[in-house]
């Protein structure tokens, strides 16, 4: 901006001295408001932007007047490698933390369940009869033995749960990797444009 109106103001005396037309100086004048109003557009886009990141880190107040310390450090000369990326974001996780623990809860539902369908099972309790005029109380017990129904619909219902939950786990892993590589490579672009400059 300011080697704009530093050319515009050569343009003006050129001009005054007769040495450039109306038109090359209105061209040159042309260029400068031009360049002003780029000036103040980016300068919109600086405190729109400036705006977002107070929000997006929860600032207010004094606090949003912060400034730059200053270059940041050099990248490192060894970028980490793609898997090593991958792996510390699977770990850190909380998605795949929490689908862990459900797997896990899941499987022991499915033992469980399959327990119960070998185990045979025992009742007690009081048996209380009334007849004419008598009252009969009593204590009965009765013994189930699973032949045929061994909780066959619970153990392939807990199993399902499993496998459902399991397949949401890789699901997340793929999202997950797949999250790594992008911010990976749009790294590595912004990485190219700096150099550039």
């Amino acid at each position: 901006s300011e080697s704009a109106a530093a050319s515009y103001e050569v343009a003006l005396r050129l001009r005054e001295a007769g040495n450039i037309t109306s038109l090359e100086l209105a061209n040159t004048q042309a260029f400068y408001q031009e360049i002003r109003i780029d000036l103040a557009t980016l300068k919109g886009r600086v405190i729109r932007h400036r705006e977002k990141l107070n929000w997006l880190m929860g600032l207010v107040g004094a606090d949003t007047e912060w400034k730059l310390a200053g270059r940041l450090d050099p990248s490192p000369a060894r970028e980490p490698s793609m898997e090593s990326l991958e792996s510390h974001a699977l770990r850190q996780s909380l998605d795949l933390l929490e689908l862990e623990y459900l797997i896990t809860a899941a499987e022991r539902r499915s033992g469980l369940a399959r327990a119960e369908g070998i185990l045979p099972s025992l009742r007690a309790g009081v048996l209380v009869g009334k007849e004419e005029r008598f009252r009969e109380t009593g204590v009965g017990i009765s013994l189930e033995l699973p032949l045929f129904n061994r909780g066959q619909g619970r153990v392939g219902g807990a199993e399902a749960e499993v496998r459902q939950l399991e397949q949401q786990y890789r699901n997340q892993a793929i999202a997950i990797r797949s999250a790594v590589r992008t911010l990976s490579n749009e790294l590595t672009v912004a990485k190219e444009r700096v150099q550039q400059y």
